[in-house]
């Protein structure tokens, strides 16, 4: 699962109704193309300075990535300010994951097209984004345990 806070700019909202809803088909129309990732927004208003969370669900990393590129490129996206940081997260039970805070290893076998992406992403002497946001999502597991 990818999960971010997701914000649209003032100018978004000066549209006519109609109008967003038009452009957002056209982002939809894209999600459509790619059957192997749900998509779940929710309003967020008040729980942080963003104004929708955007969940993604898929057991298919490459396919994910491939489909961000690709809404990135409507025209919806235009009106986007912010849909950073990323949490990406591993479906597990609950048991496994908090073993794996304890130092068991969890395995996590990368297709081989998404092990190219990671690599050309890393910069020497820097962690890569996904060991950063599984970090992240370690220490949020690390709280409610707490």
């Amino acid at each position: 699962m990818f999960v971010y806070p997701f914000v649209k700019s003032r100018e978004w909202y000066a549209l006519p109704a109609e109008e967003r809803w038009r452009i957002m088909q056209g982002h939809i129309q894209v999600g459509r193309e790619y059957p192997g990732v749900d998509n779940h927004t929710t309003y967020s208003f008040g729980l942080d300075d963003q104004e929708f969370v955007v969940a993604f669900d898929t057991d298919d990393v490459g396919t994910f990535l491939d489909l961000v590129q690709r809404l990135r490129t409507t025209e919806a996206s235009r009106f986007t300010v912010r849909d950073t940081p990323s949490f990406t997260c591993l479906a597990m039970s609950l048991e496994r994951a908090l073993n794996a805070l304890d130092g068991e290893p969890v395995a996590l076998a990368l297709p081989g097209r998404l092990r190219v992406r990671v690599a050309k992403a890393r910069a020497p002497g820097k962690t890569t984004r996904v060991a950063r946001r599984s970090a992240t999502c370690a220490q949020s597991i690390r709280s409610l345990r707490a």
